[in-house]
C-alpha cells in the first residue's frame, strides 16, 4: 500500500511470477489503511487486468462514505469501458443499518452470468425477502437518501474529532495518523519501533482497545486500526486519553 493505494509496479511484479483469477481489493478508504485508490492508479489496474487476464473484484462499500464536500474518484465499473474485468459490491448494511446483509453486485451480464445462474439464487435460498422489502421501501420512500446524508455527516464529525483528540494527545508523544476521506477507521502508526500486538496488553488494563497491525500483514507491526463509526465524541476522547496514558506507561519502561 502506498498513499495513494496498492503499488501498482510491485503488483505487476507478482503478476508476472503468479496470475490469479481474482484481485481483491477496497478502493475507497480502504480497511485498513484509510487510503483511497487514485483515479490513475484504478485506470492502470483495470489495464492490468485485461493484460493478464484476471478478475477485479472491488469491495465498494465505503464508496458512498466518502465525508461531506469530499468526491472521491468515480466506482471502479467506469474504468472498464469494455465491462469484462471488474464486479463492484456494495452494503446496505454501511449505508442503512448494520447487519442488514442485503447488498448488490454490479457488472456486465456476461460476468454476472454464472451467479444469476447460481442453484441457490434460482431456487431463492439465498434471498431475504423481509430485509429485501424493508430497504426496497427505504429506496421508494427516499430514507435512504435521507439517511445516507445523516450517515456521512455524522461519521466525518466522529473522524475529525478523533484525529483532533489524536493530535492533541498523542502526536506530542510522536504517534502518527492517517488522513482518511470517509468510511470507518484511521490509521495510527507507533514510534520508536514501538509494537502494537505489546501495547494492546498494556491498553486493556486501561479498558481501551484496537485492532493491531498484526491482523493486517507483514510491515504493520508498529501500526493500528481505530474506528470512530460508533463511539460518541465523548466516548472517543476518553479512548484517545486511555490509549494515550498506556503509550506513556510503556515508554517509561523503555
Amino acid at each position: 500500500m502506498e498513499a495513494d493505494g496498492i503499488s501498482i509496479e510491485a503488483l505487476e511484479a507478482e503478476l508476472k511470477r503468479h496470475v490469479p483469477k481474482i484481485l481483491y481489493i477496497i478502493p475507497t478508504a480502504q480497511n485498513p489503511t484509510g487510503r483511497t485508490l487514485s483515479a490513475v492508479k484504478r485506470q492502470k489496474l483495470v489495464e492490468l487486468a485485461y493484460k493478464y487476464g484476471f478478475l477485479i473484484v472491488a469491495d465498494e462499500v465505503y464508496h458512498l462514505l466518502t465525508f461531506p464536500g469530499i468526491k472521491g474518484p468515480l466506482p471502479m465499473p467506469f474504468f472498464d469501458t469494455e465491462r469484462q474485468r471488474v464486479v463492484s459490491l456494495g452494503s446496505f448494511s454501511k449505508i442503512l443499518a448494520p447487519a442488514l446483509r442485503c447488498g448488490w453486485m454490479q457488472a456486465s451480464p456476461a460476468v454476472l452470468k454464472p451467479i444469476l445462474e447460481c442453484g441457490q439464487l434460482d431456487s431463492s435460498g439465498g434471498i431475504n425477502p423481509v430485509v429485501y422489502g424493508i430497504v426496497h421501501k427505504a429506496i421508494e420512500m427516499g430514507i435512504q437518501k435521507q439517511h445516507l446524508e445523516f450517515v456521512r455527516d455524522k461519521l466525518h464529525r466522529r473522524a475529525m474529532h478523533l484525529m483532533a483528540c489524536c493530535d492533541k494527545y498523542l502526536t506530542p508523544l510522536g504517534v502518527t495518523h492517517e488522513k482518511p476521506l470517509g468510511g470507518y477507521f484511521v490509521l495510527v502508526q507507533l514510534p520508536n519501533g514501538m509494537k502494537s500486538a505489546e501495547l494492546l496488553d498494556e491498553c486493556v488494563k486501561n479498558k481501551v482497545r484496537f485492532l493491531p497491525g498484526t491482523t493486517f500483514g507483514k510491515g504493520y507491526g508498529s501500526f493500528f486500526r481505530l474506528s470512530f463509526s460508533y463511539y460518541s465524541p465523548e466516548d472517543i476522547e476518553i479512548g484517545i486519553q486511555r490509549l494515550a496514558a498506556s503509550i506513556q506507561s510503556m515508554m517509561s519502561r523503555g
